[in-house]
């Protein structure tokens, strides 16, 4: 068994070389420089010898501007996200407001008994093709509009409806059944 080496209070610990890592290398330190074992504050000849001094590595142009390249990329994906981010806030924003105002519209709607066309009850969409037909043709007859022409499809109807809804600017039908 290897017991591990112990110093008296009365001893010195062993001098064990430490070394400053740097960039371009490893630098030794001095026993006087970090205070372990120094005798006094000035350093003598043979501290001044063990200390050597390496010179940091300049980076390259290439890697300058390979650095400044990525730095830029970085800014303007970051420039992006909070982009994102912002727009998402406003979309969402947006869209509780008109939330908000289809909910008041649909209410004054039900208020008012009106029914927009494919609606069976003020906000409640027709189901079936033969609801939606009845609707259309009740709609009709509130605006002294001629009944299903032949040839005619739901959507032509509809349309027609809507043309003469939006000259008169008229929207609720006489009847709406609830």
């Amino acid at each position: 068994m290897v017991r591990p080496y112990l110093f008296q209070s009365s001893q010195s610990p062993p001098h064990v070389p430490r070394v400053f890592k740097t960039r371009g290398g490893t630098t030794p330190i001095s026993r006087g420089c970090d205070g372990h074992g120094a005798s006094s504050l000035t350093p003598t000849l043979e501290t001044r010898q063990e200390v050597l001094i390496k010179t940091i590595e300049q980076p390259s142009l290439e890697q300058l501007a390979q650095r400044k390249a990525a730095l830029e990329r970085k800014q303007r994906q970051r420039a992006r996200e909070k982009a994102r981010s912002h727009q998402g806030m406003v979309y969402h924003l947006e869209s509780l407001k008109a939330e908000r105002m289809n909910a008041e519209g649909i209410a004054r709607r039900i208020a008012r008994n009106q029914c927009l066309i494919g609606e069976v009850r003020p906000g409640v969409d027709a189901r079936t093709i033969e609801e939606a037909l009845e609707v259309a043709r009740e709609m009709a007859r509130a605006l002294a509009l001629p009944d299903v022409e032949e040839g005619e499809s739901l959507l032509d109807i509809e349309r027609r409806l809507r043309l003469v809804g939006e000259l008169r600017q008229v929207c609720r039908p006489q009847r709406c059944r609830r």
